[in-house]
Protein backbone atom coordinates (compact mmCIF):
# COMPACT_ATOMS: atom_id res chain seq x y z
CA UNK A 1 0.00 0.00 0.00
CA UNK A 2 1.45 3.51 -0.94
CA UNK A 3 0.39 6.55 1.14
CA UNK A 4 0.39 9.78 -1.06
CA UNK A 5 -1.15 13.00 -0.03
CA UNK A 6 -4.88 13.84 -0.52
CA UNK A 7 -4.26 15.77 -3.19
CA UNK A 8 -1.82 13.65 -5.29
CA UNK A 9 -2.49 12.39 -8.65
CA UNK A 10 -1.04 9.08 -9.38
CA UNK A 11 -0.23 7.88 -13.40
CA UNK A 12 -0.61 4.35 -13.36
CA UNK A 13 -0.34 1.81 -16.78
CA UNK A 14 -2.60 -0.71 -16.86
CA UNK A 15 -2.08 -3.76 -18.56
CA UNK A 16 -2.78 -2.55 -21.98
CA UNK A 17 -0.06 0.51 -21.37
CA UNK A 18 -2.42 3.12 -21.49
CA UNK A 19 -2.37 5.69 -18.61
CA UNK A 20 -5.27 5.96 -16.31
CA UNK A 21 -5.75 8.31 -13.66
CA UNK A 22 -5.86 7.42 -10.35
CA UNK A 23 -6.87 9.58 -7.60
CA UNK A 24 -5.67 9.05 -3.97
CA UNK A 25 -5.15 6.20 -2.94
CA UNK A 26 -8.66 4.67 -1.88
CA UNK A 27 -10.15 2.45 -4.66
CA UNK A 28 -13.15 4.42 -6.48
CA UNK A 29 -15.89 3.67 -4.61
CA UNK A 30 -18.78 5.61 -3.74
CA UNK A 31 -19.07 6.78 -0.30
CA UNK A 32 -21.28 5.23 2.22
CA UNK A 33 -22.42 7.58 4.64
CA UNK A 34 -23.08 11.23 4.62
CA UNK A 35 -19.76 11.59 6.63
CA UNK A 36 -17.77 9.78 4.33
CA UNK A 37 -19.25 12.10 1.54
CA UNK A 38 -18.64 15.45 3.93
CA UNK A 39 -15.61 14.56 4.88
CA UNK A 40 -14.19 13.20 0.78
CA UNK A 41 -15.89 16.72 -0.21
CA UNK A 42 -14.23 18.67 2.45
CA UNK A 43 -10.87 16.65 1.43
CA UNK A 44 -11.03 17.65 -1.92
CA UNK A 45 -11.78 21.50 -1.40
CA UNK A 46 -8.50 21.60 0.83
CA UNK A 47 -6.37 20.06 -1.70
CA UNK A 48 -8.11 22.96 -4.19
CA UNK A 49 -7.25 25.58 -1.55
CA UNK A 50 -3.57 24.25 -1.65
CA UNK A 51 -3.30 24.40 -5.13
CA UNK A 52 -4.56 28.07 -5.52
CA UNK A 53 -2.28 29.11 -2.26
CA UNK A 54 0.62 27.42 -4.36
CA UNK A 55 -0.08 28.76 -7.77
CA UNK A 56 -0.62 32.42 -5.55
CA UNK A 57 2.78 31.37 -3.80
CA UNK A 58 4.24 30.59 -7.71
CA UNK A 59 2.73 34.42 -8.78
CA UNK A 60 3.49 36.13 -5.87
CA UNK A 61 7.05 34.97 -7.03
CA UNK A 62 6.96 36.23 -10.61
CA UNK A 63 5.61 39.51 -9.36
CA UNK A 64 8.89 39.98 -7.10
CA UNK A 65 11.14 38.96 -10.51
CA UNK A 66 9.07 41.52 -12.18
CA UNK A 67 9.80 44.06 -9.31
CA UNK A 68 13.29 43.36 -9.57
CA UNK A 69 13.39 44.12 -12.89
CA UNK A 70 11.52 46.95 -12.99
CA UNK A 71 14.15 48.22 -10.50
CA UNK A 72 17.00 47.04 -12.48
CA UNK A 73 15.31 48.80 -15.29
CA UNK A 74 14.75 52.05 -13.11
CA UNK A 75 18.42 51.94 -11.90
CA UNK A 76 20.03 51.60 -15.39
CA UNK A 77 17.21 54.68 -16.59
CA UNK A 78 19.32 56.83 -13.48
CA UNK A 79 22.59 55.77 -14.53
CA UNK A 80 21.82 56.64 -17.92
CA UNK A 81 20.48 60.35 -17.23
CA UNK A 82 23.50 60.66 -15.04
CA UNK A 83 25.84 59.37 -17.72
CA UNK A 84 23.90 61.83 -20.12
CA UNK A 85 23.84 64.99 -18.02
CA UNK A 86 27.78 64.49 -17.03
CA UNK A 87 28.61 64.45 -20.27
CA UNK A 88 26.73 67.32 -21.40
CA UNK A 89 28.86 69.13 -18.78
CA UNK A 90 31.84 68.19 -19.98
CA UNK A 91 30.95 69.29 -23.20
CA UNK A 92 29.32 72.52 -22.23
CA UNK A 93 33.05 73.03 -20.52
CA UNK A 94 34.52 71.94 -23.62
CA UNK A 95 32.74 74.48 -25.92
CA UNK A 96 33.23 76.98 -24.11
CA UNK A 97 37.27 75.85 -23.82
CA UNK A 98 37.11 76.11 -28.04
CA UNK A 99 35.61 79.49 -27.64
CA UNK A 100 38.13 81.09 -25.53
CA UNK A 101 40.94 78.96 -27.74
CA UNK A 102 39.24 80.50 -30.68
CA UNK A 103 39.58 83.96 -29.38
CA UNK A 104 43.06 83.50 -28.32
CA UNK A 105 43.98 82.22 -31.50
CA UNK A 106 42.35 85.24 -33.31
CA UNK A 107 44.89 87.60 -30.86
CA UNK A 108 47.91 85.58 -32.35
CA UNK A 109 46.45 85.76 -35.76
CA UNK A 110 46.38 89.67 -35.46
CA UNK A 111 49.75 89.60 -33.84
CA UNK A 112 51.42 87.48 -36.90
CA UNK A 113 49.70 90.14 -38.69
CA UNK A 114 51.83 93.18 -37.17
CA UNK A 115 54.99 91.10 -36.71
CA UNK A 116 54.53 90.32 -40.94
CA UNK A 117 54.11 93.89 -41.41
CA UNK A 118 57.17 95.50 -39.22
CA UNK A 119 59.47 92.62 -40.67
CA UNK A 120 57.92 93.96 -44.00
CA UNK A 121 59.14 97.38 -43.08
CA UNK A 122 62.44 96.57 -41.95
CA UNK A 123 63.39 94.46 -44.80
CA UNK A 124 62.64 97.17 -46.67
CA UNK A 125 64.46 99.15 -44.72
CA UNK A 126 67.70 97.04 -45.00
CA UNK A 127 67.35 96.39 -48.58
CA UNK A 128 67.87 100.16 -49.65
CA UNK A 129 70.50 100.20 -47.26
CA UNK A 130 71.92 97.57 -49.50
CA UNK A 131 71.29 98.99 -52.02
CA UNK A 132 73.22 102.28 -50.83
CA UNK A 133 76.05 100.08 -49.38
CA UNK A 134 76.44 98.29 -53.23
CA UNK A 135 75.82 101.89 -55.18
CA UNK A 136 79.15 103.04 -52.57
CA UNK A 137 81.20 99.59 -53.29
CA UNK A 138 80.84 99.88 -57.31
CA UNK A 139 81.80 103.53 -56.61
CA UNK A 140 84.96 102.53 -54.80
CA UNK A 141 85.67 99.82 -56.92
CA UNK A 142 85.19 102.11 -60.22
CA UNK A 143 87.36 104.65 -58.63
CA UNK A 144 90.15 102.15 -57.88
CA UNK A 145 90.07 100.60 -61.45
CA UNK A 146 92.94 102.74 -63.80
CA UNK A 147 90.79 104.81 -66.26
CA UNK A 148 93.24 103.70 -69.15
CA UNK A 149 93.06 100.36 -70.20
CA UNK A 150 96.81 98.20 -69.86
CA UNK A 151 98.59 97.21 -72.24
CA UNK A 152 98.47 93.00 -73.02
Amino acid sequence: MRFLPDDAIVVDMDLKGIPSMAEEEQERRPPATIEELSASVDRRFDAVDRRFEDVDRRFEAVDRRFDAVDAAFVEQRQYTEFAFDKLEQELVVVKSGLGQLEQEMTVVKSGFGRVERKLDLELGLVKSGLGRVERKLDQLIDGATPSKPEPD
